[in-house]
C-alpha cells in the first residue's frame, strides 16, 4: 500500500501529470466540451496539491487555464455567447471554481507554508505590495469612482500579489534546478497547447489559411490574436534556453519555431515585432552563451542561407507582403486618441488616475444577449495607462518594481535568470503598444516565470546557505 501510495505522489510531481492536463486542454478545446474538461483537470489538481502537499501540480493547470476554452463560447466581445449560461452548465462552472478555492485552502493548511514566514524576506515582496496598492486604489479620489475599477485592480492584485506569495512560497522548498527542468516541460506542454490549438482554429473553421491572416481572425481561449500572439513570442526565449542547456533541445528548437510561426501566423504587429527581435536575441544568445554553441552557430549558418535562397526567389513576394504591413504599421490603429485620453485622465486626477474604466465608451457591465463585457478599455501604452488609470501613485510604484525585477536577471548574471527574465518581461516591452500588464490571464505567466528567476537568483547568490554568493564574478554560464 505504501509502494502504491508513493507510486501516485511521483506521478503527481513527475512530468506525466502534466501531459494528463495536456492532453484534457486539447481536447476540451476541440470537442467544445471544455466545461467539463475543466472540471475534470480541477479535481484531478485539487486531490494533487492536498495529496501531495505540494504546489507543483497546480502550475500547469493555471498556465494553460485561459486556454482551456473555446472563444466562441465566451460572452464576451467579439462572440458575446450565453454558451455558458445555460442549462446545467452555470452550475459546473460553480463547482469547478468552489473545488479550485477548496483545495488550496486544505493544501495551505496541510503544507503550512503560512506558518512562520519572514514576509519582509520576501523577494520583490515590497516593490509589490506598493504596485499592487496602487492598482487597487486606481480612480479613488474620483467623484462617483466605479466599483467595477477597484474589482479590476483586485484582480491585478491577485494575480501579481497572491499568486506570487502562494507559488513562491509552496515551490522554495523545492530543489530548484530540478524545478527548472520541470518549469522547461510545462513551457514545451504549454507552447504546444497554443500550436496545436491554432492549426486546429484554422483546419476546422470555415476560414482559409489565409482569411485567418487577411482578417486577423485567430482566437484562441480567452484571447484575440493580440494576447494570442504575445503569449507565443513570449515563449521564445524559454524553449531557446531549452535548447542551451536543456535534456530534449531539438525539441525545444522545434518549439521554439513552432511558436514563432504562431506569432507570425496571428497577424499581431506586436508579436511579428517583438517575436521577431526576441527570436534574433535569443538565437545569438545561444550562439554564445550554453551547452550547446556549435550547434547554434551552425543552426545559425544554415538559416542564414535558407532565408537568402528564399529572399531571392521570392523577392517579390516577400517585397508586397513587407511594404503591407509597412504601411499598416505606420498606423496608430486608434492609439493616438486613447493616449490623448488617457494623459487628460492623468491631467484631472494626477494622484490615483481616473480608474481602468475612465477610458470606456460604453457601460463596462452592460448586458447584451445575456452577456457581458468586463474588461476594460485600455491605452495600449503602459505609461499612458498608468497615468491615466493610476496616476502618479500607480507609476512610480510600478517603475520601482520593474527595475526591482531587473536585478534579479542582471545582478551577477547567468543565462537562465536572463532567459527567465526576458521570458516574463515579454509583456512589459510588448505593452509599450499594447496592454497585457493590464490583463488578468497574461500575467498570470508572467508572475510564475519570474517565480523560477527569483528562486535560480537566491541559489546563485547563495542565500539560506550562510548567505555567501554563490558567484563571485560577472559570470554568464
Amino acid at each position: 500500500m505504501h509502494t502504491s501510495n508513493n507510486k501516485i505522489d511521483k506521478f503527481f510531481l513527475g512530468n506525466r501529470y502534466p501531459i494528463v492536463t495536456f492532453l484534457l486542454v486539447i481536447f476540451g478545446y476541440a470537442s467544445g466540451l471544455e466545461v467539463y474538461t475543466v472540471l475534470i483537470s480541477a479535481i484531478l489538481m485539487a486531490v494533487a496539491i492536498v495529496r501531495t502537499a505540494s504546489i507543483k501540480p497546480m502550475l500547469f493547470y493555471m498556465l494553460t487555464f485561459m486556454y482551456q476554452f473555446s472563444a466562441q463560447h465566451l460572452p464576451m466581445r467579439p462572440y458575446y455567447s450565453d454558451h455558458y449560461y445555460s442549462g446545467h452548465r452555470p452550475y459546473i462552472i460553480v463547482a469547478t471554481g468552489v473545488i479550485i478555492v477548496i483545495a488550496v485552502l486544505v493544501y495551505l493548511v496541510k503544507s503550512k507554508i503560512l506558518s512562520f514566514v519572514s514576509w519582509g524576506k520576501i523577494p520583490l515582496i515590497l516593490p509589490l505590495v506598493l504596485f499592487t496598492a496602487a492598482m487597487m486604489m486606481n480612480g479613488l479620489l474620483v467623484d462617483g469612482d466605479d466599483f467595477m475599477d477597484f474589482v479590476w485592480g483586485g484582480g491585478q492584485a491577485l494575480v501579481y500579489l497572491v499568486i506570487y506569495i502562494l507559488c513562491y512560497l509552496g515551490l522554495r522548498r523545492e530543489n530548484r534546478r530540478e524545478l527548472l527542468e520541470y518549469f522547461r516541460h510545462l513551457v514545451t506542454l504549454m507552447s504546444w497547447v497554443i500550436v496545436f490549438e491554432c492549426l486546429w482554429f484554422i483546419l476546422s473553421g470555415d476560414q482559409s489559411f489565409g482569411e485567418v491572416v487577411s482578417t486577423r481572425s485567430l482566437a484562441l481561449g480567452v484571447g484575440n490574436c493580440n494576447i494570442v500572439g504575445a503569449h507565443a513570442a513570449m515563449l521564445i526565449p524559454a524553449n531557446l534556453y531549452g535548447f542551451m542547456k536543456g535534456k530534449r533541445p531539438y525539441l525545444s528548437l522545434l518549439t521554439a519555431f513552432a511558436v514563432y510561426a504562431v506569432a507570425l501566423v496571428s497577424t499581431s504587429r506586436n508579436a511579428m515585432l517583438f517575436g521577431t527581435l526576441y527570436f534574433v536575441f535569443c538565437f545569438i544568445f545561444c550562439a554564445f552563451f550554453g551547452d550547446r554553441k556549435k550547434q547554434m552557430g551552425r543552426i545559425i549558418a544554415v538559416i542564414s542561407v535558407f532565408i537568402m535562397v528564399f529572399a531571392i526567389i521570392f523577392h517579390r513576394e516577400i517585397i508586397s507582403v513587407v511594404q503591407l504591413y509597412l504601411d499598416r504599421g505606420m498606423g496608430n490603429n486608434g492609439r493616438y486618441p486613447l493616449w490623448e485620453r488617457a494623459f487628460n485622465s492623468f491631467l484631472e486626477s494626477p494622484v490615483f488616475g481616473k480608474g481602468f474604466y475612465s477610458l470606456d465608451l460604453t457601460t463596462p457591465n452592460s448586458f447584451d444577449k445575456l452577456s457581458f463585457d468586463l474588461v476594460p478599455d485600455f491605452a495600449h501604452n503602459t505609461i499612458f495607462e498608468l497615468l491615466g488609470a493610476t496616476g502618479i501613485v500607480g507609476f512610480v510604484t510600478y517603475s520601482i518594481y520593474r527595475v526591482s525585477t531587473l536585478v534579479i536577471a542582471f545582478r551577477k548574471p547567468t543565462a537562465e535568470r536572463i532567459m527567465l527574465v526576458m521570458t516574463a518581461l515579454y509583456i512589459a516591452f510588448a505593452s509599450l503598444l499594447d496592454n497585457f500588464v493590464f490583463q488578468i490571464f497574461s500575467p498570470v505567466f508572467y508572475t510564475v516565470t519570474m517565480i523560477m528567476a527569483v528562486l535560480i537568483y537566491e541559489d546563485d547568490m547563495g542565500y539560506g546557505r550562510g548567505g555567501k554568493p554563490m558567484l563571485s564574478r560577472m559570470d554568464i554560464r
